[in-house]
């Protein structure tokens, strides 16, 4: 059994939260509802589980490269007992709304993901692929059902990036522009900047064991299900939770551009006096 305060203590410091062996004895029949789902989504597909528990596939042209993946609405959660039971328990619902404060909205939606295929061109990533923040606030839960590292897709993310995911996503982000990657809105730092703080290669992969359980403010800039590796595959389950109104509380000082902006200048100027002499 994990220590719920240590997983909090980690959340508010960094922004997530790694628990080893989540699942214990129960991985076989978490990993059985989630193929038994998958099963029927056609390959390279965006499907949804709708409340009637009925499957419906998103248009072709939405095509989801690195293999398959399904939204699961609260109607279709009884069609996966065995996770549930894992999270539907007061001690979630206890750091859910300590982290995200009262009244927050608890296992909010589910996604799944099931990845196997590269995506050597660029062209072709979807939005996870890409290091973003996420346009709403949510405390997220990732279930890995597969060892994971950086040949098969590994979540990455940039340490210390909260602050500068909110700050973006509070202060410049407009919900309703569907001009960022792939007809959606400017989830990435790129969409912002000519050169931007953080990309891809500043992210730090979390390499993880089948069962591990991840925690993270989505707010953490975040890439993930981007596979290197011909032959392997990722299996990945995502529960969001959710801040009352949308208004995830402050964790940390917030992030200042203009402060960051004369650090920057200023250790410019020392290289500089450096160089010089």
């Amino acid at each position: 059994m994990f220590n719920p305060e240590s997983v909090l203590k980690n959340l508010k410091t960094d922004g997530y939260a790694l628990i080893e062996n989540f699942l214990e004895g129960n991985f076989q029949p978490v990993l059985q509802e989630f193929d038994r789902a998958f099963g029927l989504i056609p390959d390279k597909s965006h499907a949804t589980l709708n409340d009637t528990q009925n499957l419906t596939l998103q248009p072709k042209e939405k095509v989801y490269n690195p293999g398959k993946h399904l939204n699961v609405q609260p109607g279709g959660y009884a069609l996966f007992p065995t996770l549930l039971s894992h999270f539907a328990n007061q001690v979630f619902q206890n750091i859910v709304n300590e982290y995200c404060g009262p009244r927050s909205q608890f296992l909010y939606q589910i996604f799944m993901s099931h990845e196997y295929h590269t995506v050597p061109n660029q062209k072709d990533w979807s939005r996870l692929n890409w290091l973003h923040f996420d346009p709403y606030p949510s405390l997220k839960f990732l279930l890995y059902l597969t060892d994971t590292d950086e040949g098969n897709g590994a979540t990455m993310v940039v340490p210390g990036s909260r602050a500068i995911g909110k700050y973006y996503r509070e202060k410049r982000l407009d919900i309703n522009d569907n001009s960022g990657w792939q007809g959606g809105c400017k989830h990435r730092l790129e969409d912002w900047e000519e050169t931007p703080q953080y990309t891809n290669a500043d992210a730090v992969p979390l390499c993880v064991k089948a069962g591990t359980l991840l925690l993270v403010d989505t707010d953490v800039l975040h890439c993930g299900a981007l596979l290197h590796e011909e032959g392997r595959e990722r299996k990945l389950i995502l529960v969001h939770n959710r801040p009352e109104g949308l208004r995830m509380p402050d964790h940390e000082p917030p992030y200042d551009p203009v402060f960051v902006a004369h650090q920057y200048i200023a250790k410019a100027h020392s290289i500089l006096r450096s160089i010089h002499g």
